[in-house]
């Protein structure tokens, strides 16, 4: 009988100071593992989901200038602006009922990320639109990684050919932290001269800020 209320009373003594300490200190860790899981998991998906948008971003501006490009008559040669954007423009000389041809400007503001165009008449009394973005987050690194780049006609080229190319996200914690959307095609002016020629198109009003 003794014996059976010493085991009893054993029973009711508890957990010891050490053996909480222990389990606290378990219970700590495997916490730490399940919220930095958590956490890791949670950035996955937001980066994911960035490239993702930045992805549908650069693409819908890609169906945009493959829309205009492949009736442009001529394109100029890539070049940069006095604020360090890089521009290119190209002339769309066949226009539905009798209007003037028309001008359409590109440009990538590197320091805003942004891509944007604007169009204008290629007469003397024309005014320039305002610039539209297209795209943000824009983050090529221009020095090594220009968006534009024309292909003139010749070597095995028939028509001139603009290459595009734009990395795009948001970056968490800065432009280069995370990999964004590299997407580049190339497109094909199929109204353009089939003799090559650096003559300048669109001069009236033609601006690289």
């Amino acid at each position: 009988m003794d014996h059976l209320r010493a085991r009893l009373r054993s029973r009711d003594e508890g957990m010891t100071l050490i053996e909480l300490l222990v389990s606290m200190g378990i219970f700590t860790v495997v916490l730490a593992v399940f919220f930095g899981g958590l956490i890791t998991m949670t950035r996955s998906t937001s980066r994911s989901q960035d490239v993702t948008a930045a992805g549908n971003s650069v693409r819908s501006a890609f169906q945009t200038m493959d829309r205009q490009i492949r009736y442009a008559s001529a394109i100029n040669t890539p070049g940069t602006g006095g604020s360090g954007s890089h521009y290119v423009e190209f002339l769309t000389g066949s226009q539905p009922d009798g209007l003037a041809p028309l001008c359409t400007q590109w440009r990538l503001d590197p320091t805003n990320r942004v891509l944007q165009q604007r169009t204008w008449r290629d007469t003397p009394s024309a005014t320039r639109s305002s610039w539209r973005t297209v795209a943000t987050d824009i983050r090529n690194d221009v020095t090594v990684h220009p968006p534009f780049t024309l292909y003139p006609v010749g070597d095995g080229r028939s028509r001139q050919q603009l290459a595009v190319a734009l990395d795009a996200g948001a970056g968490e914690g800065g432009t280069d932290s995370a990999p964004g959307a590299d997407v580049s095609t190339v497109f094909v002016a199929r109204n353009s001269a089939k003799a090559s020629t650096d003559t300048v198109v669109c001069q009236n009003l033609l601006e690289r800020p």
